[in-house]
């Protein structure tokens, strides 16, 4: 499926991203791995079951239509994605999913945002010293929805 794009400025760098349900009061933020864009998660994009959400894909910098940025860190990607959370959360509740490197971006943009409802991290290596997987791992998680084909909105909730 094709999305149209938007593109924002953040910290004079622009950055692409896919928004879809604008008007959901809940939105779910997804920053996708190494060498992949924002279509990374058409599927998510697209799934019912979370058509009730806001659900932005945003390319990382030097992904996708994201312009490249000059320090090429995660700490920099971190610091960029966090300005960029900042400008399209609109004070409403937001969770942050990373795959991968994504992952590691979330974890470092965390200092720098407002405490997100959840945090979602896919197969990543926590880098840095500052934000550890103790620091963001919830006992709580009831992970009931991932293995069911009849997940309802109550469960993909209190996943998130």
């Amino acid at each position: 499926m094709k999305y149209d794009r938007k593109f924002i400025i953040a910290d004079k760098a622009q950055v692409s991203y896919i928004e879809l349900n604008p008007d959901k009061q809940k939105t779910i933020i997804f920053f996708h791995g190494n060498s992949n864009s924002a279509n990374l998660w058409h599927l998510q994009l697209s799934s019912p079951l979370l058509q009730s959400y806001r659900l932005i894909a945003v390319d990382l910098p030097c992904h996708g239509q994201s312009e490249p940025l000059a320090d090429i860190s995660v700490q920099s990607f971190g610091h960029l994605m966090a300005q960029f959370v900042f400008a399209i959360s609109n004070n409403k509740p937001f969770t942050l999913v990373g795959l991968s490197l994504g992952g590691n971006v979330v974890a470092e943009m965390l200092p720098f945002v407002p405490t997100p409802d959840g945090i979602v991290i896919i197969s990543s290596a926590i880098v840095g010293t500052e934000i550890t997987p103790s620091d963001i791992r919830s006992t709580e998680l009831s992970e009931a929805g991932l293995f069911s084909d009849k997940t309802d909105d109550n469960q993909v909730t209190l996943y998130f």
